[in-house]
């Protein structure tokens, strides 16, 4: 694989910035995006009390019906036993000035108390223009889609529309699928040969499609996978677990550990390989591919697809769905060894990582429209004086990725919190919806409990440019 020239910065830490560049790209790197970043959610980090908005983790923001939706979870909580806990929820904030309130609460709970729930592991916005049948509806239907995470079987999934309730809606026939399997992603794609909208729901080893029922206002599963996995199933680890989608140049890709697939549309639809790499990290609970995100190509002229790879390193490859090697898979460049980036900026040694748990966000440029790209991280930093469960780096740092493909390091914190806290990941990134925030706001979310207890770890924060 060819590797591409990397502009090397260090982070800018809580507002101060160093940088070192690379002199032949000095005149073609644009400023990266600066951000002032305050809480926006008000949970004090770690606090032992059991609170209505608590969690160890926010997974993902949607901007939705001009609101803000924010997805949490319980995962680890140490007091995952008490029943005062909240169960997993789906929060909304309607406008900067109000303050996040619940939009849905999951309370079921197992035969021994736990909640069956541990968390909403994703949010998606889908805009429907047909039903299942291909004809045009009068009006789009938009829903708001909630995966969950689930200590039984079972892949369940929530929908809203605008100004609606939630209401449950599961994949059919799945009810003996191993405790744990949830699912991580959705993805709206308009088959190129039928003309249906088709609604992808992404579990482990299984791609599931649905439809829009008119009669019913829902969107319909089919209970067989249109797509299933070569990895045995393993409940305990993420291994052939559908991470991400992406729509780009027509085609539907779909991301599962090691390899990327390319849907085939049609009546008889099939999904081909069209990548793949090596994951190194000798885990069962490694994801490997996230992220997968649809950008123009050098020149501008061409879509290519952007991938991120849990690992150790970690990484992220530009892939060409334009130029096919031999074996007819595409060719892919590594766009940035990220394990090394952080090792030169941080000056310690960064191994283990975890880049675009969801997706890459675009972010929004006067010149060049959404060229740029936020996009959240997790660094294990092994030799580093201050860690998170001992290897996790405690700081959230995050990356951009400018127009011309040069990489820059951020670190979200709010200088005003003493002392700091140990945001340690951001999993999610979202461009505010609100037209009253300054233009170019930013709301940010995460932390991640690798396996380790926690309690009122999960945080939201807010960046004004």
């Amino acid at each position: 694989m060819a590797i591409s020239s990397i502009l090397f910065l260090a982070p800018a830490i809580c507002g101060a910035q160093q940088s070192s560049s690379n002199a032949d790209q000095e005149t073609r790197i644009e400023k990266a995006p600066e951000f002032i970043w305050k809480q926006s959610l008000p949970i004090v980090w770690g606090d032992p009390k059991i609170l209505p908005i608590g969690g160890t983790e926010i997974r993902e923001l949607v901007a939705f019906d001009n609101k803000l939706f924010a997805a949490n979870g319980y995962w680890m909580d140490t007091e995952r036993a008490d029943p005062a806990l909240p169960g997993a929820q789906v929060l909304r904030l309607d406008s900067p000035d109000s303050q996040w309130q619940v939009d849905l609460e999951l309370t079921d709970r197992m035969p021994l108390g736990l909640r069956k729930y541990q968390a909403i592991s994703t949010l998606e916005r889908v805009r429907l223009t047909t039903d299942g049948i291909g004809q045009a509806l009068a009006d789009p239907v938009d829903l708001l889609l909630a995966g969950v995470w689930s200590r039984a079987g079972g892949l369940d999934v929530f929908s809203r529309g605008i100004g609606s309730g939630w209401s449950k809606n599961p994949i059919p026939g799945q009810e003996d699928v191993p405790r744990g399997t949830q699912v991580r992603a959705f993805s709206l794609h308009k088959d190129q040969v039928t003309g249906i909208d088709i609604v992808f729901a992404g579990a482990t080893n299984a791609i599931f499609a649905g439809t829009y029922d008119r009669e019913h206002h829902q969107i319909v599963w089919n209970a067989q996978p249109e797509w299933r996995g070569h990895f045995a199933d393993d409940p305990d680890g993420p291994k052939g677990r559908v991470s991400c989608f992406v729509e780009c140049g027509g085609k539907l890709y779909a991301a599962a550990y090691d390899t990327i697939y390319e849907r085939s549309d049609g009546k008889s639809p099939a999904w081909r390989k069209v990548f793949q790499t090596t994951i190194h990290a000798q885990s069962n609970r490694v994801t490997g591919f996230r992220g997968l995100t649809c950008i123009r190509d050098s020149s501008g002229s061409a879509d290519v697809l952007l991938v991120g790879v849990e690992d150790n390193p970690v990484r992220i490859y530009r892939i060409d769905p334009h130029k096919i090697d031999a074996g007819g898979e595409f060719s892919g460049t590594l766009d940035l060894n990220v394990s090394a980036f952080l090792t030169k900026a941080l000056g310690t040694d960064a191994t283990y990582g975890i880049v675009a748990y969801n997706n890459m966000t675009k972010y929004p440029d006067a010149a060049k429209a959404d060229c740029s790209l936020l996009i959240g991280l997790e660094a294990a930093t092994p030799r580093a004086a201050r860690m998170v469960a001992g290897r996790h780096n405690p700081n959230a740092y995050y990356l951009v990725r400018d127009c011309n493909g040069g990489y820059f390091l951020r670190e979200i914190c709010d200088l005003q919190i003493k002392p700091k806290p140990m945001l340690e990941s951001v999993r999610t990134l979202a461009v505010s919806p609100f037209p009253s925030d300054p233009a170019g706001t930013v709301y940010a979310g995460g932390f991640d409990a690798n396996g380790t207890a926690a309690h009122n770890t999960a945080w939201l924060y807010k960046g004004l440019p």
